[in-house]
């Protein structure tokens, strides 16, 4: 793996706003991918070449004391550049599977004093994945490729420290319960005919509370 890498970090208005910039680009040989093997097993082993480039960029800003804001995104453009060994799962020009081609988040972060020794912490954000080629299966072309659809999840949280020591949080994750998919994948039976889809969902809405004690 050979990798190029040029950015900026930087902190402007008095470091009320930082900066992370940074383009890349990765030139691979001998990638490990997806073999299906004789009587409906499978691994890992060494492929072709692929090539991934993109950019990744955050911005945090701190508008006034306490508040905390932030965004991220990337773009990552992620191929196979030679056809993969007899067996692996890949062409020449396919994407590589489970990188999406466009990410991102939204964060938003406040903290406030409630008391001498006590402290409130609440906060949300709100993450997108893109699609994503999650399983390429180039022996099975009407089914190929197969693809994850884009999702969005919001985050909320909030949380009390009393001491710095003792923390009561409580967490919703996922709040709009969205029903996307982190992988899908194909499954074959043992002379290679496909027999199912696998999904891995992203987790349901999730609501929570915990206590912490630090020592």
């Amino acid at each position: 793996l050979k990798n190029y890498e040029i950015g900026l970090k930087a902190d402007l208005m008095d470091r009320m706003v930082s900066i992370d910039i940074a383009a890349f680009y990765m030139d691979w040989q001998d990638i490990q991918l997806a073999v299906n093997f004789p009587g409906g097993t499978s691994g890992y082993g060494n492929g072709g070449s692929a090539r991934s480039r993109g950019i990744e960029a955050s911005i945090g800003w701190q508008p006034i004391d306490g508040l905390t804001l932030g965004a991220n995104g990337a773009y990552t453009d992620a191929v196979l550049t030679a056809d993969s060994p007899a067996g692996a799962s890949g062409r020449d020009g396919d994407r590589l599977p489970r990188i999406p081609k466009w990410s991102g988040s939204l964060t938003a972060d406040y903290r406030l004093a409630v008391a001498s020794n006590a402290e409130m912490r609440i906060g949300g954000g709100l993450r997108h994945t893109g699609r994503r080629v999650s399983d390429v299966t180039s022996n099975i072309p009407s089914l190929y490729p197969v693809f994850a659809d884009a999702y969005t999840a919001l985050d909320l949280n909030a949380a009390i420290t009393i001491d710095q020591r003792w923390t009561l949080r409580a967490y919703a994750r996922n709040v709009t319960d969205s029903e996307g998919a982190i992988s899908r994948s194909l499954s074959a039976d043992a002379i290679g005919r496909p027999n199912f889809i696998s999904v891995t969902p992203v987790q349901p809405r999730t609501v929570g509370l915990a206590v912490e004690a630090s020592f």
